[in-house]
Order: structure tokens, then C-alpha cells, then sequence
């Protein structure tokens, strides 16, 4: 029996059929993948603008402030050294004498060490007043109230970094040493105005190497990076002539509150628009929608198609089939719902085909149509029984 569209019959079956098959969710369907992979081209795309606008204006190459911060770091580590080096002495000295040993001796222990000290002395427990001394004479001004253990006190004295370390006696007395924080020769460009300076925790510093610009933006660029190095490495940059910029990067001596900074004139470089990402953005943004588009035509549409068929076909609505296309796949399917569909022991043939074969021929007629006749009912079948 053949039903009518508009069969009630046949729409009751379609919705008993739509609520016995699951409704597939995200991420499972045949549109999952498309979606998916729109949604990741779009976030790249906009990823892409943002990370590509924050690179923009005039840089300084980032292969001269590695240069710097290898510089600094590598100075930092050597003063660093150098005022280890001179605790463990005093410390050692300290341990050396017994209670009320001579002064004099104290200080040739001290002295007998690697460390070349500017200035030795023993301060009285009480006065603080040197009991003995050797050499530059030792800022007692600088020497903290209460040492229970070694102290080191950064200082500097006639525009030259020193550290003043001081270590108790056995018998409360203290024993205090200068000496000079150096760094080791550096070849530098006469022409790029880098220079080398020391920083201490009061904010004073003061040139070791080289001529630093003075005043102006440029020494409160330089004070603000010395003070940053108490969180770690800083580096700051300023205006400078046209085409270069003045670079300053610092770097802290271990615990002590010191910094070691380095300033050079370096060139910048223009590096484009923050607008410069939207071209990349743009373009994935066109392949993302070009590969939905594709995924869309050439694998959702036929599959979805294909579902609409096989559902027609199993509540037995007599409407007219769309035509399958799609992936080869897709294809075998539909030939095998054509083949299941067509009834055994019948063949197909056209609708005014068949009405014509099966009226009654009229004289000088035969009941088979003319070849050339088109059909008034096209993608129309029915289907007749075989005759022999």
C-alpha cells in the first residue's frame, strides 16, 4: 500500500522513529568536527592579533640586553665572591684568638689571608673605639650597634665601593676590615657610552668603569633600576639620541643590598603597528570559514541527507527521494537504501510510462509509449509487476 503524503499515519511514525533514535551531543555528530575546528582557527586568529599587537613601536634589540644582563650578572657574581671570601677570613681570624689576645696579633691573623684589606681594626666592646689599628682607618660610624654575628655594611669612600665586615671577638671586642669591591677591567666602546656603576641599599652609587650620562632622565632612569634589584634583575630604558635609546640593566650582589648595573647606548629598531597582527587574524579567519564551508557541503549535508532518507524510508513516506552526492562513502549507502526499497519481483519504471502501458491502445496505437515522449512527471516511479 502506497500512503499519501500527507498520511497521518506516516507523520506519527516519523515522530515514534525521532524519539527511539538518541540525540546526539556535543562533541559526538557528524558536525562536531567542523565546529570544532572553526572555533580553534578563530581562537588562534585572535590569539594571533594580540600576541603579534604587543610587539610594536621602537625596541631595543633583545640580543644587546642579553649582552648586558650577561655582563652585570657575571659582575655581581665576582663581587659576590670577593665579600664571601673576606667573611670566611674574618670569621677564621676571629675564632683564631683567645680571649684577651693582643690586638696587634689579631690583626696580622686578619691580614694573613688572600683578601687585601684597606683597613683593618680592633674596636673596644664599649666605645667602639679602635684598641688597634692597620692601614685606612675603619668608619666606626658605619659599624652596626649590636653584632652578635659577622655583619657586612656596604659603603663608599672617595667615590669607591667598599664593604666594611665585621666579626665579635671571644671577649666582646669586635674586629672590623675594609675592603674594596673591584671589578675586573672591562675593553669598552668609546663610542656606545656604556659604563659600569655599584649601587647601595641607601641609594647612593657611584662609577666604577666608564662615564654614565648624568642628570636629567637619564640619572633617574639609572636610580630607579638600582632600586628595583632588590626583587631581582631590572632593566630600564630611556629616549636618547634619534635612533638609539639608553639601556640600563642591573643586578644584585647576593643578599647584601648591592647592585651592579651597566648602562649602554643601544639602536632601536621600529618593529611595526600594533594593527600589524589583523592580517594573520584575517587570514585564518577566511581558512576557518572556507574549511566549515567545505566540511559542511562535502560530509554534513549528504550525511544528513542520507538520515532523511533512510527515516523516509523506514515510516514509508512515498515522497519523492533527494538525490545522494557526497564522499563515496555516503554514496554506497544510498545505492544500498535504493536497492532495499525497490520491491522483489517488480520493476521500476516512469509514472505516465506506466499509466500508458496500462490504458487501452486506441486504433493504429500500441500500448508501449514512444521512446522520444517525455515524462509529465519527473523523479516519479512506480513500480509494475515483471511480465514474461
Amino acid at each position: 500500500m502506497i500512503l499519501p503524503a500527507a498520511d497521518p499515519l506516516v507523520a506519527w511514525r516519523r515522530i515514534a522513529l525521532d524519539k527511539q533514535l538518541p540525540a546526539p551531543k556535543f562533541p559526538s555528530g557528524v558536525r562536531a568536527p567542523s565546529v570544532a575546528l572553526l572555533c580553534a582557527l578563530l581562537v588562534l586568529a585572535v590569539v594571533s592579533a594580540v600576541y603579534l599587537g604587543m610587539f610594536h613601536g621602537r625596541v631595543i634589540p633583545q640580543a644587546v640586553v642579553d649582552s648586558q644582563d650577561r655582563l652585570v650578572t657575571s659582575l655581581a657574581r665576582g663581587l659576590n665572591a670577593t665579600v664571601s671570601s673576606g667573611v670566611a677570613e674574618m670569621e677564621a681570624a676571629a675564632k683564631q684568638v683567645p680571649p684577651g689576645g693582643d690586638p696587634a696579633a689579631v690583626l696580622t691573623t686578619a691580614a694573613a689571608g688572600a683578601t687585601a684589606w684597606a683597613g683593618a681594626a680592633v674596636l673596644d666592646a664599649g666605645s667602639r673605639r679602635p684598641v688597634a689599628a692597620r692601614g685606612e682607618p675603619v668608619p666606626v660610624a658605619n659599624v652596626p650597634q649590636d653584632v652578635p654575628r659577622t655583619t657586612v655594611t656596604p659603603l663608599i669612600q672617595g667615590k669607591e665601593p667598599r664593604a666594611l665586615i665585621v666579626a665579635p671577638l671571644p671577649d666582646g671586642r669586635l674586629l672590623a676590615g675594609m675592603t674594596s669591591l673591584r671589578v675586573r677591567p672591562l675593553k669598552l666602546a668609546p663610542n656606545s657610552g656604556q659604563s659600569v656603576l655599584v649601587g647601595l641599599p641607601t641609594g647612593e652609587s657611584t662609577v666604577v668603569q666608564g662615564a654614565p650620562p648624568a642628570g636629567g632622565p637619564a640619572g633617574d632612569v639609572i636610580k630607579r633600576t638600582l632600586a628595583e634589584t632588590r626583587e631581582g634583575r631590572a632593566v630600564r630604558s630611556t629616549a636618547g639620541p634619534p635612533g638609539s635609546a639608553l639601556l640600563v640593566v642591573a643586578a644584585p650582589v647576593g643578599s647584601l643590598g648591592i647592585a651592579v648595573a651597566s648602562t649602554v647606548s643601544a639602536p632601536v629598531f621600529d618593529v611595526g603597528s600594533p594593527w600589524k597582527g589583523l592580517l594573520p587574524a584575517a587570514g585564518l579567519v577566511v581558512a576557518a570559514l572556507l574549511a566549515y564551508l567545505v566540511a559542511r557541503r562535502a560530509l554534513i549535508r549528504p550525511v544528513r541527507r542520507l538520515l532523511a532518507r533512510a527515516k523516509a524510508d523506514a515510516c514509508g513516506d512515498p515522497g519523492p527521494r533527494p538525490k545522494i552526492k557526497g564522499p563515496s562513502e555516503v554514496r554506497r549507502i544510498g545505492a544500498a537504501l535504493d536497492d532495499r526499497a525497490r520491491p522483489r519481483g517488480f520493476r521500476r519504471s516512469c509514472c505516465c510510462s506506466a499509466s500508458r502501458r496500462s490504458s487501452s491502445p486506441g486504433p493504429g496505437r500500441s500500448g508501449t509509449p514512444s521512446p522520444t515522449a517525455r515524462c509529465r512527471y519527473p523523479r516519479r516511479w512506480c513500480w509494475t509487476a515483471k511480465t514474461r
